[in-house]
């Protein structure tokens, strides 16, 4: 495939995962704009049409994929570096941020996958009030729902996707919540944080506000609101657009005491916010 109008330089691109109408969609319309250079740890296979240069993870692990981009970087003189897949989110970042390249920052991409420096950094300013505790095992889990009093919710510190994320009403299957959060894995982890959040229950209505953020400006592409599988897990079975409503002001808040500098001022967000997910380290204009 040859790009119809090239803006930037040699693009690498960290993962592209199986072939699906979303990815070959957002692949290709990254190649309309730049030379992309696919880095992975498969040999490619549907994304040839649309790389000129291909790089192998040969290991698994966070130092080999380092190894990897900074050589890739390097050698195709990159202009940027991206990535959609969460794994890949803070090693990519991390690069971006060694090479000079455009990017949120590592500081606000640790912060987005890390949930217990979330919760930190937004407590810290009264902004998305859910109590939480980080706790290591089954009995600090018991301890920590006590205190902040049933339902809670248990989830893994550093994955995405709902992964081990459960809720729990009686006392009694606290151990067994935190169990199920503690073994949750993904294949091929690049960045992990130990231990588990035991987190206040909110019910009603869950949103996501997916954001653009270039040059310090947010934004919102689209809300949605999310469609959830049987409890007690939280498992996202669907999504359904709605009105952007409070959704910009909520992304300007959030991203603001993340840690990605803004160029307008935030405002009071929602009361509770569940989550602040990157689902890439690129910012290339």
């Amino acid at each position: 495939m040859t790009p119809r109008r090239l803006a930037l330089g040699p693009l690498v691109l960290v993962g592209v995962g199986r072939r699906s109408p979303f990815r070959e969609y957002a692949v290709a319309a990254m190649a309309e704009r730049a030379g992309l250079v696919l880095m992975d740890i498969h040999e490619p296979a549907w994304p040839k049409p649309f790389i000129r240069s291909f790089h192998l993870i040969t290991e698994p692990g966070p130092e080999p994929m380092l190894a990897t981009g900074r050589a890739a970087i390097s050698a195709e003189r990159a202009a940027g570096i991206a990535t959609y897949d969460d794994r890949y989110t803070v090693p990519v970042a991390r690069l971006a941020a060694e090479a000079g390249l455009p990017g949120s920052g590592l500081a606000a991409a640790i912060a987005c996958k890390d949930k217990w420096e979330t919760r930190q950094r937004l407590a810290s300013r009264a902004l998305g009030a859910v109590r939480a505790s980080l706790v290591t095992s089954a009995a600090e889990a018991v301890a920590a729902a006590r205190d902040i009093g049933l339902p809670v919710v248990l989830k893994p510190r550093a994955l995405a996707a709902s992964k081990g994320v459960v809720r729990v009403d009686d006392s009694d299957d606290v151990a067994r919540g935190f169990a199920i959060a503690a073994a949750a894995s993904v294949p091929d982890p690049v960045f992990s944080a130990p231990g588990v959040l035991v987190e206040e229950c909110v019910d009603g209505a869950e949103f996501s506000v997916d954001s653009v953020i270039c040059q310090g400006q947010v934004t919102p592409v689209f809300v949605a609101r999310k469609l959830l599988g049987p409890r007690p897990f939280f498992e996202e079975v669907g999504h359904f657009d709605t009105a952007m409503g409070r959704g910009h002001t909520c992304a300007m808040q959030v991203c603001h005491f993340i840690g990605v500098a803004l160029t307008a001022a935030p405002r009071p967000a929602p009361r509770f916010l569940r989550q602040m997910q990157a689902s890439t380290s690129l910012r290339t204009a």
